[in-house]
């Protein structure tokens, strides 16, 4: 038996469903749960049987009580079964979480897909990498879910079009980065000649006073923000330590809606427009707030003065708080000064840790534009580090 006998009609309807019912003779990876056998795959952890669940939005939500692991990572897959003899299933809904973060949020992860009449869904699961995992107990849950334009797993609709945005052949280019089509990108001299540098510095009021790094990290994310078609009517922002910046009122000016968080509590004499909210959040906690269309951070707002580890954890973080498909763009301070490999610099980025997390980020399905660390860059000397400190502008999008 393939199908569960139950099945979801209406809006807000839920089933509980049996993680090992599609295979229930075989062990999961997780030990000491689903059946005793030895599977044919090593890595499975849960199939459910397929559910018939009308037409309309879906969730399934894994529960996982007790889960231990010190490393590994959980892939869930949603599949479409068509009710036709013979049909095949497809995948249509994929999420990559690791372990230790699963963990860390308490043990609980969804999955969302769209239903549609004469189709049945199930949810399947692996744990991929050299881990042991264990669980006292799972729970999966599947909800016909109410539509809803402000869901937070509603993919954003604020996303570029081709013509704009596409596609690169190869994760590093071999270009150095221009602000009139904006790559993850370093902080250069030239980009600082563009025209387009200029009209956006003038958008943004001038910056007096403010470093050519300071000025160069906020014409960045402006143009990454209207580039990639999020700085538009009615898009939903999120500016991470963005109080002090020029982005926020240009982003209103656009159209959108902003929460701008902060370490401390706001001034009690603020004059905001009412498009803007500002809310006193650590900004490594941002994953306490979500169904964002889009987020930015600074150097001061974001992973600035803080150890290279915490980095890729800020990032994950801002994205938990974006909704599916949304737009991530930050600026980080990075140490240029020539260095012999193998070298240390201390807590500050390098290129390798620019790297390194790109590559995660891949690894856990979302996208990230093209990176282009070349050219003269723009940098400030720090003797007492004997550091060479410039800017990088990352962009990422959230898996969908």
């Amino acid at each position: 038996m393939i199908h569960e006998s139950r099945v979801i009609a209406t809006e807000g309807d839920a089933l509980l469903l049996n993680p090992f019912a599609f295979w229930p003779d075989i062990a999961s990876r997780l030990v000491g749960l689903g059946g005793s056998e030895a599977g044919e795959n090593p890595d499975y952890v849960l199939h459910t049987l397929y559910v018939s669940c009308g037409a309309g939005p879906i969730l399934f939500t894994l529960r996982f009580a007790g889960l231990k692991a010190d490393r590994g990572t959980l892939i869930l897959r949603v599949h479409e079964l068509p009710e036709v003899m013979g049909a095949h299933a497809r995948q249509i809904a994929l999420s990559q979480t690791q372990l230790t973060e699963l963990i860390r949020n308490g043990g609980t992860v969804s999955l969302g897909a769209t239903a549609r009449p004469g189709h049945h869904y199930a949810i399947l699961g692996y744990i991929y990498g050299d881990t042991v995992a264990t669980a006292d107990e799972l729970a999966v849950e599947v909800v016909r879910r109410t539509p809803d334009p402000n869901d937070p797993l509603r993919p954003t609709a604020f996303r570029a079009e081709a013509s704009r945005v596409s596609m690169a052949p190869q994760i590093v280019g071999e270009r150095e980065g221009v602000l009139a089509t904006p790559v993850s990108q370093l902080c250069t001299a030239q980009q600082l000649a563009e025209p387009v540098f200029k009209a956006l510095l003038d958008q943004l009021g001038g910056l007096p006073g403010r470093s050519r790094i300071d000025r160069w990290e906020q014409v960045f994310l402006a143009r990454v923000l209207d580039r990639y078609d999020v700085a538009r009517s009615g898009a939903r922002g999120l500016g991470i330590g963005a109080l002090d910046d020029a982005i926020a009122p240009w982003l209103v000016q656009h159209g959108c809606s902003l929460l701008l968080t902060i370490p401390n509590d706001p001034p009690a004499d603020l004059d905001l427009s009412p498009q803007v909210e500002v809310r006193r959040l650590d900004p490594l906690a941002i994953d306490e707030i979500d169904g964002f269309d889009f987020a930015w951070a600074t150097r001061a707002g974001g992973v600035g003065g803080r150890e290279r580890q915490e980095v890729l954890r800020f990032i994950e973080d801002s994205l938990r708080a974006l909704k599916p498909a949304g737009l991530l763009t930050l600026v980080v301070p990075i140490d240029v000064a020539p260095r012999p490999i193998g070298e240390d610099s201390g807590p500050m980025l390098r290129r390798p840790d620019i790297d390194r997390t790109v590559l995660l980020l891949l690894s856990r399905g979302h996208q990230v534009a093209q990176i282009c660390p070349w050219g003269d860059a723009v940098a400030d000397a720090d003797e007492s580090e004997a550091l060479m400190v410039s800017a990088f502008g990352l962009i990422v999008r959230k898996a969908a």
